[in-house]
Formats: C-alpha cells, structure tokens, sequence
C-alpha cells in the first residue's frame, strides 16, 4: 500500500482504495478492542459540549453510526439522537435510524471514528453542512514526525479501513470549504461549526476528568422507558399488519 501527502496541508491519503469491500465484510473491524469503551468517553464528552454549547432539547445526528450504541447511549441520557450509517446495521438503536441526507436538519451531527474511512472527505461534509451548522468528530491527528507505515497503529494495515489522515492545518482547511470555524480539542477530538462559539468552553470535552465528573450528574430525562414503550408499540403494529394480510 502507497500513501501520499499533500505538500500543502500535510494531510496523508492512501493509493486508491481498491480493497475497501474486502476490508469491509465486517464494518467493525476484530481489532477494535476499544469500541465500548471509547463510547463511554465519547457520550460523556458529547453530553458536556452538547449542554454547554448547543440546545440539549434539538435533534442530533451520529452520522457513520456504526452498531448503534453510542445513539442508545445519549437517548438513554435524554438526547433525542438518530443514527444514520450506509454500510452498517444498527443493533443497539435500529428503530432510531434516518437517511441522514438534506434537508433534515439537526442541532448538531456528530461523527465518531468516520473521517478516517472517507477517501473523499470535502464532498461528506458539504452534504453534513446542509444539515446542522456543527459537526463534532473524533479521528487522531498525524503525528508531528509523519510515521511510517508499521510505526503507527492508526495506519489500520490489518484491516485495511483507514485512508485518509489529517493535521490541524488540513482540517482548517476543510472547515474553511464550508464557511466554518475548526475547533481542535485535543489529539482525536474535533469541532467544525459556523457558529461563534465559546472555545475554552468547547475545550473542556477533551478533559476526561471534567466530564467524567459531569457525568455524575442525574441525567435530565431519560429516553429509555419512552423508547421501550415506542419499540413495543411499532412491533405489535407490525404484527397486526402481517396477521390482516
């Protein structure tokens, strides 16, 4: 496998990516050992932003949803959030999925462990920009000194995913292609939003501590018993429907 960079972002992309129906038989790839974990952390992180930046009561998307969990994870916490993923399907929060495609609107969107996997990412997030004014999203930057393949792990050479990777300076640059502002919150933590924003605010959801604390907090108004009663109703009325055929 070759990889590029660009001369003027640093930004570092694979060859064209001819094996990507190979490397996605699974969408969740067997080395991703930290996917519940790094739920947790990204649902606390979401919850403080989200409270302290954004309109907890709007509607959110989590766009390369995944399997769900961390959808379930903030209804469970009172958010209303959607899933939306072409490649994989929900079990966690399959009767909270939407197209995710303008012109749904969404308070914010955010995009966990997505960026990585696009091979074109300025034409994802014109589409994502006609839905919100925000989009909160989580991919490592490359290290100062560009590694080589075999000297970083987040090249995924045993899965073959990941194909595009990114500096401060690129993403900059793609916030710029749609009339926003990037945020950098940390080594994997990012914002893009063409709203004016409080960035020390914004900053302290990359503290784990800050948020894990948060997060003690009694949450506002769990989803979880209204969605059970919503679920059941959709499958009896799905079974009533099947029985009158």
């Amino acid at each position: 496998m070759n990889y590029y960079r660009c001369p003027g972002c640093g930004t570092i992309q694979s060859e064209e990516p001819y094996w990507l129906e190979q490397a996605y038989a699974t969408p969740i790839n067997r080395s991703d050992v930290g996917y519940i974990s790094r739920n947790i952390r990204l649902r606390d992180a979401s919850r403080l932003l989200i409270d302290l930046q954004f309109n907890p009561k709007g509607r959110f998307l989590d766009y390369g949803a995944g399997y769900g969990m961390f959808v379930r994870m903030m209804r469970d916490a009172g958010y209303d959030f959607w899933g939306s993923d072409a490649y994989c399907s929900s079990l966690f929060a399959p009767d909270f999925t939407v197209d995710g495609r303008p012109p749904e609107r969404y308070e914010l969107i955010t995009a966990f462990e997505v960026f990585e996997h696009l091979p074109k990412p300025a034409e994802v997030i014109r589409p994502i920009f006609d839905m919100t004014d925000s989009l909160f999203f989580s991919t490592e930057l490359i290290p100062d000194r560009s590694p080589q393949p075999g000297e970083w792990d987040y090249y995924g050479l045993d899965h073959g995913q990941h194909i595009t990777f990114y500096t401060r300076h690129g993403l900059a640059l793609l916030a710029e292609s749609v009339g926003a502002r990037y945020y950098n919150l940390g080594r994997d933590l990012h914002l893009i939003s063409r709203r004016a924003l409080a960035p020390f605010k914004a900053l302290l959801c990359s503290k784990t501590k800050i948020c894990k604390l948060y997060n003690l907090l009694p949450v506002k108004s769990s989803k979880l018993l209204s969605d059970h009663k919503a679920v059941i109703q959709k499958v009896l009325h799905q079974l009533r429907q099947r029985q009158a055929e």
